[in-house]
């Protein structure tokens, strides 16, 4: 209803103008020119009301619009002025229409999504994360250390991102991040020791990409001398 009484790019200039008032610290974030930006804050509103009437595909959608965010550097503390600057903006739209049961839904939706975003946030801004993200492979290599010797291997090979369990190597092959591959694989099969065990993370590779050397001879081929290195001690022929 607010777009039918409000042409959209009206809509999303004045959401923009309300979070610059509220809270002008966040507004360098949005680097883009005001007319696309504009559409991005309508694309916000559409996908507060597909949460509330198609949740199915708004979560669908989730886990790439948390990516989006942690990869722009967003903080879970602009979520509270960045939804006083949507619902004024609507509000301003519906003007008469904008009732006291309208202004409870809407507040209700609100909480709710940015309630799921900001706890995505909060999981998925692990270092980790912010390294597969923003494609560092200098940061990747600080997180690895950070890593318990035991679980080195696992931290390479699933990652948590708002409940989904995602391969960190799988999603640097799909961005064409090679030099976190490269890193990842080196990483999982070099042989480490401490006063417990040795620990190799060949086992674990296969386990989560039995078809690794498919995946590498398909999307980059350069990198399978990499892997065959790293499995050169395991080899029965060596």
């Amino acid at each position: 209803l607010a777009q039918r009484l409000v042409p959209p790019d009206e809509l999303g200039e004045a959401i923009f103008q309300n979070l610059a008032r509220i809270a002008p610290y966040i507004v360098p974030l949005f680097r883009r020119p005001r007319r696309i930006q504009s559409a991005q804050f309508i694309e916000a509103v559409d996908m507060l009301v597909q949460f509330g009437t198609e949740p199915a595909d708004f979560f669908r959608q989730f886990q790439e619009l948390v990516i989006r965010h942690i990869k722009y550097g967003v903080k879970t503390e602009y979520a509270k002025p960045f939804g006083q600057a949507i619902l004024l903006g609507v509000k301003n739209a519906l003007g008469e229409h904008w009732t006291q049961e309208v202004a409870d839904a809407w507040k209700d939706l609100w909480l709710r999504v940015s309630s799921c975003i900001t706890r995505a946030l909060n999981v998925g801004t692990n270092i980790l994360v912010v390294a597969l993200v923003q494609g560092d492979a200098e940061q990747l290599e600080q997180a690895a250390r950070c890593a318990p010797r035991q679980d080195r291997q696992h931290w390479m090979t699933r990652v948590d991102v708002n409940g989904e369990v995602v391969s960190p190597l799988a999603w640097a092959m799909r961005d064409g991040k090679f030099n976190l591959v490269e890193f990842m694989l080196g990483d999982l099969l070099a042989i480490r020791a401490d006063r417990e065990a040795y620990y190799y993370g060949r086992q674990e590779l296969f386990a989560a990409h039995p078809d690794i050397v498919g995946l590498l001879c398909h999307e980059c081929p350069f990198l399978v001398q990499i892997l065959l290195d790293g499995l050169l001690w395991h080899s029965q022929f060596v």
